[in-house]
Parts: structure tokens; C-alpha cells; sequence
């Protein structure tokens, strides 16, 4: 009888062995393209298209995180010593909780949370080599009704490389990025002081370097931008209450030179709006886009349009 229990905790014993070796971590599922997918999978997650951008936004954070290569858990560990904030030092601590976790174990709340968490502070905190931080909701819908609230854009270009070069070195954390964001717009004149939220802050700091970097394009889009960006007394002002404006956002977006142009002619018009009909900016870009949209004879491509004039409207994408 003896002999048989020593046999029954023998194997006990080498289940938990087993089972304990088998673990595998959150953070590691990461780093592993097919385990990665499973684990998204089994938390509902099953949109090829959220599934590879979400991969993607992984990847970047992972590569901004770590000085060369993809991050390991040490170099994410390491990551923590920049980190001042109170709120950024909680939303870290909750995500590293999340990365320990048994990887069977862990809630779709939980993933979800720590991913929003690594693509947000990799950004704050890591290098800016190649890609923008961007609100989901606004450039990724389907990305944003799974739970996603950031999503990662990667600029591709000789200019945007120069942009990532000189953001690496001037705008390193929240606190050079404040100091070179407030330096920039009053050098170019274009407001007293800035009034952006922290995912913002990157899309705003690729704007301000556009006209010692950017293209033709860029340029012409920017000085568009200035054209809606008047206070009533005439000055420039991106932050003025009464632009209520947040146009710089559409640089955290990969954009086509056709799509420049799109909205070069978009700022104009509503910058004409503005003048011919005393609206404020934003009244006068919605203007805009009804009336374009009115004039569209397919009404299928309309309601298309509509539609997404009233999610713009919604989810406040570029209006304060």
C-alpha cells in the first residue's frame, strides 16, 4: 500500500514538474508570431486584420523599447527607471503583472490592457524609430471595437526618417518632448502653448518638423493647417478654443501623396468657409464634407461618406 502511494506522489509530483515547465509566459507569447495569433484567438480575437495590426504594433513597441533588435524582458524591465509619471508608473506596473501572467491564465481584459499599455509607454519612453502613435478609433475602427485603444503607423520616406532621427535625439521622453513641442510653436509661431493629450504628442511633433524635413506634400499641407488655425484678431494659433482643431493628428497616418493633396484641398476649402460664412473651424471642415458629400450622385458611395462624417463626428478625430 505504501508502495502504491509512493508511486501515486511520484506522479503527482512529476505532473507538476511537467506542468510547471510548461508554463508559458504573456511576455513570451509575444515575441511568437503563431503562439501569439493562438492566444488572440482563444480570446475571441479572430479578425485576420486586427490580429496582424496588433502583431505589428507589438513588433514596433518591442523594437522601440530595446537599442537594437526586438526587447527582451530586460530591456523592458529596464524601461521602468525613465518612467515618472504616477499614472504611467501604474499603467506600467499593472502591464508587467499582466506579462508574468501563465499565458492559459490570462483574461482577453488583461491581454488587451497590456498590449494598449506596451504600444503607449514604448512611445512615451522608447526611441522614435519609424512609426506614430495614433488613436485607434480614428484610423483602425475595427481595431478599436476589439478593445485596441493605440494603434502604430510606420512612416515610411526619406523625410519621415529624418523626422524619426531628430525626435530621437530632441523628444526622448515627456519631458523633452513638452520643452521641444512649446520651444517649436513659438519659433514657428504657430501658438503660445500646447494642449494636446500624451498619445497626441507625437503626431504633433512630426508636424512641427515638417518644415525643416517634410516633402513638398507635407509642406503644403501644414501651411493649409495655418490657414484654419486664425484667432479672431488675425494671429495663428493650432490651440486657440475657438479653432477647437486637432488636424495636426492625420501626420500619425501613412499618407499617400494623393491623400496630401485630398487634404490640402479639404483645409483650403474649409479655411474659405471660415472667411465667407464666420465659422469656427471645425462647423466649417464639417461643412466641407456634407457638401461634398451631398453632391455625390451614388448613393451608396454617399451613405458610405455620411457614415463616415458622422463617426468623425463621434469619436471627436479631429476636433477638441
Amino acid at each position: 500500500m505504501k508502495f502504491l502511494k509512493a508511486i501515486t506522489l511520484s506522479a503527482l509530483l512529476s505532473f507538476s514538474i511537467t506542468a510547471q515547465a510548461s508554463v508559458i509566459k504573456v511576455f513570451d507569447v509575444l515575441l511568437d508570431k503563431s503562439q501569439f495569433e493562438v492566444l488572440l484567438n482563444s480570446r475571441g480575437i479572430m479578425n485576420r486584420g486586427v490580429i496582424g495590426q496588433v502583431r505589428k504594433n507589438v513588433r514596433y513597441s518591442l523594437q522601440d523599447i530595446a537599442k537594437s533588435g526586438t526587447a527582451s524582458m530586460s530591456d523592458v524591465k529596464a524601461m521602468r527607471k525613465y518612467i515618472k509619471s504616477p499614472q504611467d508608473v501604474k499603467r506600467y506596473n499593472k502591464m508587467m503583472k499582466s506579462f508574468s501572467k501563465d499565458s492559459s491564465k490570462v483574461t482577453r481584459s488583461e491581454l488587451v490592457d497590456s498590449i494598449n499599455s506596451l504600444v503607449f509607454l514604448s512611445q512615451r519612453y522608447g526611441l522614435k524609430k519609424k512609426a506614430i502613435l495614433a488613436c485607434a478609433p480614428c484610423v483602425n475602427k475595427e481595431l478599436s471595437e476589439a478593445g485596441f485603444s493605440f494603434t502604430l503607423n510606420e512612416l515610411k520616406g526619406a523625410s519621415s526618417k529624418k523626422i524619426f532621427a531628430e525626435m530621437s535625439r530632441k523628444a526622448k521622453n515627456p519631458t523633452t518632448s513638452a520643452k521641444f513641442i512649446n520651444t517649436q510653436i513659438r519659433k514657428q509661431k504657430v501658438g503660445k502653448v500646447a494642449n494636446v493629450k500624451a498619445h497626441e504628442e507625437e503626431a504633433l511633433i512630426y508636424m512641427l518638423l515638417i518644415p525643416r524635413h517634410g516633402t513638398a506634400d507635407q509642406k503644403r499641407v501644414y501651411n493649409s493647417m495655418l490657414k484654419v488655425s486664425k484667432t479672431k484678431n488675425g494671429a495663428t494659433d493650432l490651440f486657440d478654443p475657438d479653432n477647437g482643431h486637432k488636424f495636426f493628428n492625420i501626420f500619425s497616418d501613412n499618407l499617400s501623396s494623393s491623400e496630401l493633396n485630398l487634404w490640402e484641398e479639404l483645409l483650403d476649402d474649409t479655411a474659405k468657409v471660415m472667411d465667407d460664412e464666420n465659422l469656427g473651424t471645425i462647423d466649417a471642415f464639417y461643412s466641407v464634407l456634407q457638401k461634398r458629400a451631398d453632391g455625390v450622385t451614388d448613393e451608396a458611395e454617399k451613405a458610405d461618406l455620411l457614415a463616415k462624417l458622422d463617426f468623425i463626428k463621434k469619436e471627436g478625430c479631429f476636433s477638441k
